[in-house]
């Protein structure tokens, strides 16, 4: 029969490609009729095979289970307190996997082990690289590890979020993708600029009719600096002229208006006159005779001075009323500006550098909406191109699956890449269409999910040709195929192990399978076999596997015949 696998996790000869992907061990703990079971395996297609109800879906429940699907105690193994399931990856540094994990401070080096505790009390967890997650991040993980193929999974191929991708990638549309980014972004720069300036002129003009009634009167008011200081200083002197013209009246009469130094003073004049009477005088009396008539000079200079003054003392009776009406409005208008009388000049040069920025505000708004506008054309442009290059790629996409789902013996069934054009408002970065794989299984039905209108083997070989079609633009994953070929036999199972082994190139594959057909197209094959209370598994050597093969092909009854028969299907699987 074979050996009884218990192989270390790590053992397989993986791949090293920088972004590739290999489930290289499951280990799996009291989960259902499951005691203990390990199994190491390695890059390429492997198969699982046994008898119906052997428990081969228990191992796909469980590996489910190891990346984050959800679940209850009832899946804990009777009279166990708690179910464990370990799912070891090793992962290219490049892989999306890794970046994730990452993203969430998991640190990967080269492997991600997820694990998932059941507890019959409920409580249980789930584990990355040892580190406690939610199941939720578990799961998210796992979407990007681990493809279940059948009639309860949804990842991978039946993600509706991720037929666009698929699809971009097919059409080898990156570069129209990345330039739709660049125009949706240049678009929306645009936009956010018209609509910050028009906002900020609305706020302008709201504001405009006070600051052009405040120009409207610092124009007509023209103050001029240091204006209001000598005003201040004028009135003053205006409201102190009246005490002023008293005491130049009085001097006026004393040294006699209109009339000579000597009518004004005669005493003086009369002393001087005597004076000059004598004869040659000397000493005090030519010093005496000399101060007389200084003073007479000097009288004569103070009744000038005093004739000038009372000149420019002749005043408008109205100027202090001008004056003082000037003054006011200086300092009416600095209170109402929060400023100072000199600073007024300044607050007018602000006001009409405002209305002047209004005014240029307006034309410049009028310039970002053409903008605007144009970045929006170039970007419905790049929604065209696009849209464009998914039609095209979408009808070809459909030929490729096509022609595999006629080679699948599935000709009546129809594959159908749906673009539903969205509004013109829902447009953006990722164009101006959703994109949905659907399916029908036979002509005149109509078009729907493939996860609504095929079911288990039947979707399972829809979801191969479109894995086939995409297998050189989907990452690297490990793909499980559960019961794919149930219901056929011959030249369409023949079919089936020939696509499987292909698409195992590029993706870690397993196949859960009863078609020796399928069977012998694995680079391993494991047989899963059940007692009353438990499931053991076993990898297959090379004569155990020539034994399993025949027993597939011939039932219970093993005949020389049937292990030629497997022998020959071995040799042609291998080429």
């Amino acid at each position: 029969m074979g050996r009884r696998f218990r192989g270390p996790p790590g053992s397989s000869d993986c791949s090293d490609r920088a972004g590739h992907l290999v489930l290289i061990s499951l280990s799996v703990r009291n989960v259902v009729l499951i005691e203990a079971l390990d199994f190491s395996f390695g890059p390429g297609f492997c198969v699982l095979s046994g008898e119906t109800g052997a428990g081969k879906s228990v191992l796909m429940e469980a590996l489910a289970l190891a990346t984050g699907r959800r679940a209850d105690a009832s899946l804990v193994r009777v009279g166990a307190a708690e179910g464990v399931v370990t799912a070891s990856f090793k992962v290219g540094a490049d892989h999306p996997a890794v970046a994730f994990a990452s993203e969430h401070g998991i640190q990967s080096d080269g492997a991600l082990l997820c694990r998932r505790v059941l507890a019959r009390n409920g409580r249980g967890g789930a584990f990355i690289n040892d580190v406690p997650v939610t199941v939720r991040l578990l799961e998210q993980l796992g979407h990007r590890l681990l493809q279940i193929h059948g009639q309860h999974d949804r990842r991978g191929l039946l993600d509706a979020t991720r037929h666009q991708g698929f699809l971009d990638a097919f059409g080898s549309l990156s570069r129209e993708l990345r330039n739709l980014g660049k125009r949706h972004r240049a678009w929306r720069e645009a936009e956010a600029a018209h609509r910050e300036a028009a906002e900020g002129l609305e706020s302008a003009r709201a504001a405009e009719e006070e600051v052009r009634v405040r120009l409207a009167e610092l124009e007509a008011l023209a103050p001029v600096p240091g204006e209001a200081e000598q005003l201040a200083e004028r009135r003053s002197f205006l409201v102190q002229s009246g005490r002023v013209l008293a005491v130049i009246e009085q001097l006026a009469a004393i040294m006699g208006e209109g009339a000579s130094a000597a009518t004004a003073t005669p005493s003086l004049h009369d002393a001087a006159a005597a004076l000059d009477g004598l004869p040659e005088v000397s000493g005090p009396f030519a010093e005496l005779k000399s101060t007389l008539h200084r003073a007479l000079v000097e009288l004569g200079e103070a009744r000038n001075l005093l004739d000038a003054v009372r000149a420019d003392l002749e005043l408008d009776p109205n100027e202090l009323e001008h004056v003082e009406s000037r003054l006011f409005a200086l300092r009416s208008a600095a209170r109402r500006h929060g400023v100072t009388p000199d600073e007024l000049g300044t607050v007018h040069e602000e006001l009409r550098d405002h209305a002047a920025k209004t005014d240029d505000d307006e034309h410049r708004v009028k310039e970002l909406e053409e903008a605007a506008g144009a970045a929006r054309q170039a970007f419905e442009a790049a929604v065209e191109v696009l849209g464009a290059g998914r039609r095209k790629a979408a009808a070809f996409l459909d030929e490729r699956i096509g022609d595999e789902l006629e080679a699948l013996r599935m000709a009546r069934a129809r594959f159908v890449t749906e673009l539903e054009e969205l509004p013109r408002d829902k447009w953006g970065p990722h164009g101006g269409e959703r994109v949905r794989f659907g399916v029908a299984t036979m002509q005149g039905a109509a078009i729907g999910p493939l996860e609504r209108i095929a079911s288990g083997g039947e979707l399972s070989r829809f979801l191969l040709a479109v894995h086939i079609v995409l297998a050189r633009v989907t990452e690297p994953a490990t793909l499980v195929f559960d019961e794919i070929d149930a219901g056929v036999g011959g030249a369409v199972a023949d079919a089936v192990g020939a696509r499987l082994a292909r698409l195992a190139r590029r993706h870690q594959v397993f196949a859960v399978t009863h078609q020796p057909q399928v069977a012998a197209r694995g680079r391993r094959q494991w047989l899963i076999l059940r007692s009353e209370d438990a499931v053991s598994a076993s990898e297959l050597d090379e004569a155990a596997r020539v034994e399993e093969i025949a027993r597939m092909m011939s039932g219970s009854g093993l005949t020389d015949e049937a292990r030629a028969a497997a022998k020959r299907l071995l040799q042609e699987g291998g080429k």
